[in-house]
């Protein structure tokens, strides 16, 4: 569990009322303590005021739409696709960019020298930190003669895009390329197509930055059918707060920790209005799945690192640290990058807010 709660305020009177009424299934009177709360700040708010009005919209989509239409007026004012977000996020936030770049190191030390190289890339995205993978490469002269890539991604069109960006950086490079687009979850596919990513050329590399926690149904079993392809070297890269907590009160309440160090520290940041708002915006969308949706159709359940830590290794994996993969960081005044016995952590505040764990088959 996330330890943050000293942090900030705790959540007011009105919305612990809001939440206890939903949990008491009084839905008439906890969208009416609700319907007092949502629309009565502005996204460049003080954090917490922030923090309070999204919890407050994203609790009343448990009850009706109606009470949220405060906050969905500058939420359509500042409509993104989240991937375009998340980019904004890890260009401006270096809990959400710089684990990549960690994460790159760590792929970077067990391709170099290898003549064929095959990336698994679960939630490959636009392909952007593949894209930093391959300049980091050129940049330590040890890229691949070829370079195969299963890319699972589930929205088909961020997959064709990414195809193409890292079909032109190879072709640039030299690097022959193989890519494998497989528009789905990983959870989606069969044991059979599995089985075929053993196919792959060279050494496997298998990359999920911050991907796993969508994971509906057994974690467990995806690290155990990962690990069975035998790869050189998984990394992970996650937020470190428990949002899979079934209990609605106690997820509730790690989110409010979480969430609130991250909008106290965007607040900390000379950014424009604008880029300001999208932030938030971003990770309103995480608040309000985590929060607002019903338990069958959450997506965003992240896990504190010790939970992946304990999976990885009971699928066959071991933790592989190293501080070589720290060298590329730049420091930061707020975010400081801790090498752990198990995990790089990007901490605010000596909390980690996200982790990178690089784990090898035992």
């Amino acid at each position: 569990m996330n330890h943050m709660k000293n942090r900030v305020n705790p959540p007011s009177p009105l919305l612990r009322k809001a939440l206890q009424l939903i949990q008491a299934n009084l839905l008439e009177a906890a969208r009416h303590t609700l319907s007092q709360m949502v629309g009565n700040t502005t996204p460049h708010g003080p954090a917490e005021d922030v923090l309070s009005d999204m919890f407050a919209a994203a609790l009343s989509k448990r009850l009706t739409d109606e009470a949220s239409a405060g906050i969905n007026l500058y939420l359509k004012q500042y409509e993104h696709a989240q991937i375009d977000l998340f980019n904004l996020a890890a260009q401006h936030l270096p809990f959400v960019g710089q684990p990549g770049i960690v994460a790159n190191s760590y792929l970077a030390q067990f391709i170099a020298g290898q003549e064929e190289v095959t990336l698994l890339e679960i939630g490959i995205g636009t392909g952007r930190q593949v894209l930093d993978l391959l300049q980091l490469l050129e940049q330590r002269n040890a890229l691949p003669r070829s370079l195969t890539i299963f890319a699972i991604e589930p929205m088909a069109d961020v997959l064709e895009a990414a195809k193409g960006t890292i079909a032109n950086a190879c072709k640039r490079l030299g690097v022959e390329l193989s890519f494998h687009a497989i528009p789905r979850f990983i959870e989606q596919l069969s044991t059979e197509e599995m089985k075929a990513l053993t196919t792959y050329n060279g050494r496997l590399c298998v990359n999920a930055a911050f991907s796993l926690h969508h994971i509906h149904g057994s974690r467990a079993d995806i690290l155990r059918s990962i690990h069975a392809l035998n790869p050189s070297v998984i990394v992970l890269c996650e937020p470190n707060s428990d949002h899979y907590e079934p209990d609605l009160v106690k997820r509730f309440e790690n989110a409010w920790a979480h969430f609130g160090a991250v909008f106290a520290f965007i607040d900390q940041l000379q950014l424009s209005h604008a880029e300001t708002v999208s932030l938030k915006m971003f990770f309103y969308r995480e608040i309000e799945d985590i929060i607002g949706n019903q338990e069958a159709s959450r997506y965003e359940r992240h896990e504190p690192v010790g939970t992946w830590v304990n999976r990885l290794q009971a699928a066959g994996f071991r933790t592989h640290t190293s501080r070589e993969a720290l060298r590329d960081i730049t420091a930061h005044a707020l975010i400081t990058p801790n090498l752990y016995e198990h995990y790089v952590g990007f901490d605010y505040q000596a909390e980690t807010l996200v982790a990178v764990i690089c784990a090898v088959p035992r």
